[in-house]
């Protein structure tokens, strides 16, 4: 009778486990692939690439060693004063827009007709292309900013804020912050409503008012999705392109050139796409690196 037994739950074992590769291999399988050809492969072409001097057109290449990087640090000052300038950026965007973006959230979260309609027209920057969004922001600091100026003769419509390397920065921070805050509120929102009510009303029990209810309960509640709010916003930030190329191309001077605008200036302007792979690669080791110390905090705190 145990042998029966045994050998019953034996063969349950193989069907199952048989049952369970057909699964992985049926579901899995295509997404498998598709992320390995999408992104596996290219991410390992790049990390190749970037060792050598290949110029993106011909096919003959050299392997340089550690040069590529070597010289981005020592000998490219525009790269690291693209560094800069996206750390500046990805630190003013970064904060306020979760600042403001829980700030919204927490104002907005009852359904009333007209805190949908606030909500709705806030997220709908977030619907237009970026590309889109630094025309439409490039001609209203540009274009309506200089006849502004003609009918009412006020120096505050003036300032060339796009022409202005000091202002230039706080420019990308606006227009970021513009067209993301909404998306970030929405994350935040669902987030707040999925608070327990049992934990709020006790804490009101308590004695808590509305300010120490959302710093000592709501917040530390969700946590777990201001992290990914955080972590949204900052590799965004840093990967940013399209909107600064439309926007300021750069300029003036360099002022308003992120890191990826130099990466793409070296690889498509210069030729230079081993050492522009060099600089991609280190850009994705700086995402890495920060989302891991942020995970860290944010792991403890929660």
């Amino acid at each position: 009778m145990e042998n029966n037994i045994r050998a019953s739950l034996k063969q349950r074992k193989k069907k199952l486990n048989k049952e369970t590769i057909f699964d992985c291999m049926f579901f899995l399988g295509p997404m498998f692939i598709i992320f390995t050809v999408v992104f596996t492969v290219p991410l390992i072409m790049g990390i190749v690439y970037s060792f050598t001097n290949w110029s993106g057109i011909s096919g003959v290449y050299a392997f340089t060693g550690i040069e590529n990087y070597i010289r981005m640090f020592k000998n490219d000052s525009r790269f690291i004063e693209s560094l800069i300038v996206t750390g500046k950026f990805v630190f003013w965007n970064c904060l306020l827009t979760n600042v403001f973006a829980m700030f919204f959230a927490v104002i907005l979260t009852k359904d009333k007709k007209s805190n949908i309609f606030t909500r709705t027209s806030l997220f709908l920057p977030n619907m237009i292309s970026l590309v889109v969004v630094g025309f439409i922001w490039r001609f209203l600091l540009t274009g309506i900013g200089k006849q502004a100026y003609e009918l009412t003769g006020s120096s505050l419509f003036s300032i060339d804020i796009l022409g202005n390397p000091k202002l230039v920065v706080a420019a990308l921070v606006l227009v970021s912050f513009w067209a993301g805050v909404g998306y970030i509120m929405i994350i935040y929102i669902a987030a707040i409503k999925s608070v327990d009510k049992n934990v709020l009303e006790a804490g009101q029990i308590d004695g808590c008012n509305k300010v120490n209810l959302f710093f000592r309960v709501t917040l530390p509640s969700m946590i777990s999705t201001v992290s990914v709010g955080i972590f949204i916003n900052i590799s965004g930030s840093i990967k940013i392109f399209d909107m600064v190329w439309s926007l300021t191309n750069g300029g003036p001077g360099g002022a308003s050139e992120v890191a990826m605008v130099n990466v793409y200036r070296e690889a498509f302007e210069r030729q230079n796409f081993g050492y522009a792979n060099a600089k991609s690669i280190v850009l994705t080791l700086i995402i890495i690196i920060i989302t891991a110390i942020q995970l860290k905090i944010t792991e403890r705190k929660d």
